[in-house]
C-alpha cells in the first residue's frame, strides 16, 4: 500500500511538473508562444506525460518486457528531462525577463537614449530570454545522447605505500551497475567483451546491479567469463539483485563460472604473494542509515581471516569506505552511484550536496582507498560529463604515497 501511495505521489509531482513548467515557460517567453506550432505542442506536452506513464503501467501488467515498454519507457524519460531542462532554466530565463521589463520601463521615462538603442537592447534581451530555454535543452539533449555512449575502459592507478613487488601493476577489471535489460544489453556487453580481449587481467570482479531483465543473466555471466584473467571472476551483489528476485539469481551465479562472494572472503595465491578478497552483501535500503549494515557485513566477511599483504573488499555501496581500515582493507571497489550521471572533471556535480559522499572516483580513509565506478550501464538515460565506464584499476608502489 505504501509502494502505491508512494508511486501515485511521485506521478503527481512529475505530471505538475509539467504543467508548471508550461505555464512558468509561457509567460517567461511570450514572444516563442506566438509560434502556433509550439503553442500545440506545449498544450498536449503534459498529457504526452500522462500518456507514457499510461503505457508503462498498461505494458507492465501483461507481465512481461516488450517493444511498447521500451518505448513508452524511453519516451517518459525523454519527456521526463525535458520538464527538469526547462524548469531549470526558469530562474535565470525569469532574470532575463524582468531585466528587459526594467530596461523597457527604464527607456519609457528616459529621454537621453534613442529610439534605436532602445530597439536594440530590447531585441537582444528578448533574444536571451529565448535562447535560455534552448541552451539548456541543448544540454539536456546531449546529456541523453551521452547515456548512449560507448563504455569507457579508463586506467586508473592507484598507489600504495607497502605494496608488494608481486602484486605492483596488479589489474583489476572493475565491472559495476550493468543494469542489463535497460539500456545496455548481451549485444553491449559482447561489444565491451571483444573491446577488452587484447588485455589479460589479473582479477575481474562485478559490483552488484548486474542485470535487470535476469533472462540476460545467465549469458551474461558466461560472457564475463571470456575476459582473459589470471585469477577467477568473482560478484557481490547490489540492491537490484534483490528488486529482481534474490532467489532465481543466487541460483544463476551458483550455476555460472562467476563465483559470489556474500559476507566472506577467498585468498589468492598471485605469484607466490597472498591476498585476501571479501565480498558483502547490499542492505537493499534506499534512503536509510546503513551503517550498522555495513560495520556486521564487513565483520562477517572477514571473520576469523587475518589481513594478508594486500586485502580487497567488494561492496556495492561505497559507503564501505567509512568502515574498512579497522578490517585492514586496502582497497574497496564500489558503485551503486552511477556518479549522480552529472559530473565535470571525473568528479561527480553532487559531489557535495549528497549525504552519502564518494559518488565517482578515488577515495582515501586512512591507509585504505576506494575507487567508485560510475557504472557500465544505468535505468534513466540521461548521463552528462558522466559517461559509462568499466574501469581498469591498477595497482602501483610508492613509498612516498600519503596514506
Amino acid at each position: 500500500m505504501r509502494g502505491m501511495l508512494f508511486f501515485l505521489i511521485v506521478i503527481g509531482i512529475f505530471v505538475g511538473i509539467t504543467f508548471l513548467v508550461r505555464y512558468m515557460a509561457r509567460i517567461a517567453n511570450r514572444k516563442i508562444w506566438q509560434s502556433s506550432l509550439i503553442d500545440r505542442l506545449a498544450f498536449f506536452y503534459p498529457y504526452g506525460v500522462l500518456l507514457a506513464i499510461g503505457l508503462i503501467l498498461a505494458s507492465s501488467s501483461a507481465g512481461r518486457r516488450h517493444l511498447m515498454m521500451e518505448v513508452s519507457t524511453t519516451l517518459a524519460f525523454v519527456l521526463f528531462v525535458l520538464s527538469m531542462a526547462l524548469l531549470l532554466a526558469l530562474p535565470l530565463t525569469f532574470i532575463i525577463y524582468f531585466l528587459y521589463r526594467a530596461v523597457f520601463a527604464a527607456q519609457q521615462k528616459s529621454k537621453k537614449q534613442t529610439k534605436a538603442f532602445s530597439v536594440e537592447k530590447r531585441a537582444t534581451l528578448k533574444w536571451m530570454t529565448g535562447a535560455v530555454p534552448l541552451l539548456f535543452l541543448g544540454a539536456s539533449a546531449r546529456g541523453f545522447a551521452g547515456a548512449f555512449h560507448q563504455v569507457r575502459t579508463p586506467q586508473i592507478e592507484l598507489p600504495f605505500k607497502k605494496l608488494p613487488r608481486a602484486l605492483i601493476d596488479f589489474k583489476i577489471l572493475h565491472l559495476s551497475d550493468l543494469h542489463l535489460g535497460y539500456y545496455f544489453n548481451l549485444d553491449d556487453l559482447e561489444q565491451l567483451v571483444a573491446t577488452l580481449s587484447g588485455q589479460t587481467f589479473d582479477l575481474v570482479v562485478i559490483t552488484g546491479d548486474c542485470a535487470d531483465d535476469i533472462k540476460q543473466l545467465p549469458d551474461a555471466l558466461q560472457l564475463i567469463d571470456q575476459i582473459p584473467a589470471t585469477h577467477r571472476k568473482f560478484f557481490s551483489l547490489g540492491n537490484h539483485e534483490y528488486f529482481r528476485g534474490l532467489p532465481q539469481i543466487l541460483k544463476i551465479i551458483d550455476r555460472s563460472p562467476v563465483e559470489l562472494l556474500r559476507d566472506r572472503s577467498v585468498t589468492l595465491n598471485h605469484r607466490g604473494t597472498l591476498l585476501r578478497l571479501t565480498g558483502i552483501d547490499d542492505p537493499v535500503f534506499m534512503g536509510r542509515d546503513i551503517s550498522d549494515f555495513l560495520q556486521k557485513a564487513i565483520q562477517a566477511g572477514t571473520a576469523n581471516a587475518s589481513p594478508l599483504p594486500f586485502n580487497i573488499l567488494l561492496s556495492h555501496r561505497p559507503q564501505a569506505l567509512d568502515f574498512a581500515p579497522p578490517f585492514g582493507i586496502d582497497l574497496v571497489l564500489a558503485g551503486h552511484t552511477h556518479g549522480g550521471q552529472l559530473g565535470f572533471n571525473r568528479r561527480s556535480l553532487f559531489e557535495n550536496w549528497n549525504i552519502h559522499k564518494y559518488l565517482w572516483g578515488p577515495y582515501q580513509n586512512g591507509a585504505t582507498q576506494l575507487y567508485t565506478s560510475a557504472g557500465v550501464g544505468h535505468w534513466f538515460p540521461f548521463r552528462l560529463g558522466c559517461p559509462p565506464e568499466a574501469p581498469i584499476i591498477i595497482l602501483k608502489n610508492d613509498p612516498d604515497v600519503n596514506i
